[in-house]
């Protein structure tokens, strides 16, 4: 199914493709989780057939890797000097493109000087400008929206994450209406957001949030986006910026501005994201993360 943020992108693709308009390499920009990379998807399975799909397209990720490499990239080059089943185009997912690493990227950029007519890339791109010049003065780049709430909240009712509007609410903020964040991190972002704020308000943290961060499924870029999400909903109670309750959250709010003053408070949360930021460049323990953070915000009780 292609999200409603791109079916007018998907009908001009189609109307060039079919007219043999469309322009060998494509980069898809836009905020991650937006759908890029499953529109690409969906685009060239509508082209191919299903017998042809799997032969005729590539898919290419950073899998366990920080970032894609030029390994990665050498595939490409055996893909497309391989002979095409039943004489259709072959095409070549990137994602993403932002993640290369500068050895990969002008690998990429190899390619693209010497495209072939019957070859078409789809470059995933979250960040232009980690992308080299020269890969986008070849490129077509097109600007791609994310979905407004009204759209988010019926692609999202498709999957059993949200049970009501404030779930609905909550996953659009924290998610900024990324579909692709909200199906693969929902769960785990609205069950830590409550445990979170039952640990403020007891003041300790219990077996439910340690065992959640703990699993292997919920990731160090899940802590992060709650803990931005949370300092930022202190920092706009503390202006007297009016903010929805989500979960009972606004007396744990309350109750850190009153025991911290705003320039403390603004040291602790740039410290405590200094602190994630390195947990997940050097793969620390995230329990013992989550603690130290815990405690920080608690320090003055």
């Amino acid at each position: 199914m292609i999200y409603d943020n791109f079916i007018n992108i998907n009908n001009k693709l189609s109307e060039l493709y079919q007219s043999n308009k469309m322009h060998h390499c494509l980069l898809l920009n836009g905020q991650k989780g937006i759908g890029k990379c499953s529109f690409s998807q969906e685009f060239i399975n509508n082209q191919l057939n299903s017998n042809n799909i799997y032969h005729n397209s590539l898919y290419i990720d950073n899998g366990d890797k920080r970032d894609i490499t030029i390994d990665k990239i050498r595939s490409i080059k055996d893909f497309i000097n391989k002979s095409s089943i039943n004489n259709c185009n072959k095409f070549i997912i990137i994602d993403s493109i932002c993640i290369a690493n500068l050895s990969a990227q002008n690998s990429i950029l190899k390619i693209l000087e010497e495209p072939n007519p019957r070859n078409y890339f789809f470059l995933i791109c979250h960040n232009i400008n980690q992308i080299l010049a020269t890969i986008k003065s070849r490129s077509y780049i097109i600007n791609c929206t994310k979905l407004n709430n009204e759209q988010f909240k019926k692609h999202i009712s498709n999957f059993n994450i949200a049970k009501d509007d404030i779930d609905y609410l909550f996953l659009s903020q924290i998610c900024n209406n990324s579909v692709g964040i909200a199906q693969n991190d929902g769960l785990n972002l609205i069950k830590f957001y409550q445990f979170l704020i039952n640990a403020f308000a007891n003041k300790f943290l219990d077996n439910d949030i340690i065992k959640l961060i703990s699993n292997k499924d919920f990731t160090i870029d899940n802590l992060l986006a709650i803990y931005e999400f949370f300092t930022l909903r202190i920092l706009k109670r503390s202006a007297n910026i009016y903010i929805d309750d989500f979960y009972n959250d606004i007396a744990a709010l309350d109750q850190i501005n009153k025991k911290i003053n705003f320039n403390k408070l603004k040291f602790i949360i740039d410290d405590s994201l200094r602190m994630i930021n390195e947990a997940r460049i050097y793969n620390l323990d995230k329990k013992t993360l989550l603690i130290n953070i815990f405690n920080y915000l608690n320090i003055y009780d």
